[in-house]
Protein backbone atom coordinates (compact mmCIF):
# COMPACT_ATOMS: atom_id res chain seq x y z
CA UNK A 1 0.00 0.00 0.00
CA UNK A 2 1.18 3.70 -0.57
CA UNK A 3 -0.87 5.77 1.76
CA UNK A 4 -1.75 4.86 5.10
CA UNK A 5 -5.01 3.15 6.64
CA UNK A 6 -7.42 5.41 7.53
CA UNK A 7 -8.67 5.04 11.03
CA UNK A 8 -12.23 7.05 11.46
CA UNK A 9 -12.53 8.69 15.12
CA UNK A 10 -15.30 10.35 16.88
CA UNK A 11 -12.36 11.77 19.28
CA UNK A 12 -10.81 15.04 18.84
CA UNK A 13 -9.16 14.17 22.14
CA UNK A 14 -7.67 10.80 21.15
CA UNK A 15 -6.30 12.02 17.59
CA UNK A 16 -4.56 14.86 19.28
CA UNK A 17 -2.74 12.85 21.70
CA UNK A 18 -1.96 10.08 18.76
CA UNK A 19 -0.95 13.05 16.41
CA UNK A 20 1.14 15.29 18.87
CA UNK A 21 4.03 14.16 20.70
CA UNK A 22 4.27 16.86 23.15
CA UNK A 23 0.32 17.34 23.53
CA UNK A 24 0.68 14.73 26.97
CA UNK A 25 -0.32 17.06 29.52
CA UNK A 26 -0.01 16.05 33.80
CA UNK A 27 -3.66 14.93 33.34
CA UNK A 28 -3.14 12.25 30.37
CA UNK A 29 0.29 10.60 31.83
CA UNK A 30 -2.03 7.61 32.95
CA UNK A 31 -2.03 6.02 29.47
CA UNK A 32 -0.62 2.87 29.05
CA UNK A 33 2.97 2.60 27.03
CA UNK A 34 1.15 -0.01 24.43
CA UNK A 35 -1.84 2.98 23.18
CA UNK A 36 0.83 5.09 22.60
CA UNK A 37 2.70 2.86 19.91
CA UNK A 38 0.05 4.11 17.86
CA UNK A 39 2.01 7.12 17.59
CA UNK A 40 4.58 5.15 16.14
CA UNK A 41 2.75 3.41 13.31
CA UNK A 42 1.06 7.75 12.82
CA UNK A 43 4.74 8.76 12.62
CA UNK A 44 5.96 5.99 10.01
CA UNK A 45 3.27 6.49 7.49
CA UNK A 46 0.41 3.38 8.30
CA UNK A 47 -2.10 4.83 9.81
CA UNK A 48 -4.07 7.94 9.11
CA UNK A 49 -6.28 9.16 12.36
CA UNK A 50 -9.33 11.38 10.72
CA UNK A 51 -11.89 13.10 12.27
CA UNK A 52 -15.71 11.76 11.58
CA UNK A 53 -18.92 13.20 13.50
CA UNK A 54 -20.54 10.95 15.37
CA UNK A 55 -23.70 10.38 13.50
CA UNK A 56 -21.65 9.10 10.83
CA UNK A 57 -20.06 6.27 12.17
CA UNK A 58 -21.08 2.97 11.12
CA UNK A 59 -19.35 1.38 14.15
CA UNK A 60 -22.79 2.99 16.42
CA UNK A 61 -24.62 1.13 14.92
CA UNK A 62 -23.58 -1.92 17.16
CA UNK A 63 -22.27 -0.42 20.05
CA UNK A 64 -24.84 2.31 21.09
CA UNK A 65 -28.92 2.51 21.67
CA UNK A 66 -29.77 5.02 18.19
CA UNK A 67 -32.68 6.98 17.65
CA UNK A 68 -35.10 5.16 14.51
CA UNK A 69 -34.04 7.86 12.42
CA UNK A 70 -29.90 7.21 13.08
CA UNK A 71 -30.08 3.64 13.03
CA UNK A 72 -32.21 3.81 10.17
CA UNK A 73 -29.41 5.74 8.05
CA UNK A 74 -26.76 4.16 9.46
CA UNK A 75 -28.57 0.52 8.45
CA UNK A 76 -29.11 1.42 4.91
CA UNK A 77 -25.52 2.93 4.53
CA UNK A 78 -23.54 -0.38 5.70
CA UNK A 79 -26.34 -2.51 4.03
CA UNK A 80 -26.10 -0.93 0.47
CA UNK A 81 -29.60 0.33 0.79
CA UNK A 82 -28.70 4.17 0.36
CA UNK A 83 -26.80 3.14 -3.10
CA UNK A 84 -30.05 1.33 -4.29
CA UNK A 85 -32.17 4.45 -2.96
CA UNK A 86 -30.03 6.85 -4.90
CA UNK A 87 -29.10 4.95 -8.10
CA UNK A 88 -32.42 2.84 -9.07
CA UNK A 89 -35.25 4.74 -7.53
CA UNK A 90 -37.37 2.63 -9.18
CA UNK A 91 -36.65 -0.39 -7.27
CA UNK A 92 -38.76 -2.13 -4.77
CA UNK A 93 -37.06 -2.40 -1.58
CA UNK A 94 -38.08 -4.59 1.56
CA UNK A 95 -41.15 -3.00 3.66
CA UNK A 96 -38.79 -2.77 6.81
CA UNK A 97 -36.01 -0.46 4.48
CA UNK A 98 -37.65 2.92 5.05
Amino acid sequence: MDDPTIIYQDNEAAIQIAVNRGSLSNRSKHIDLKVLQSRNKIEDGIVKPVFEKSGLMLADLGTKSLPDSQFAFLRDQMNGYSLVKENHPSYVLPDYVV
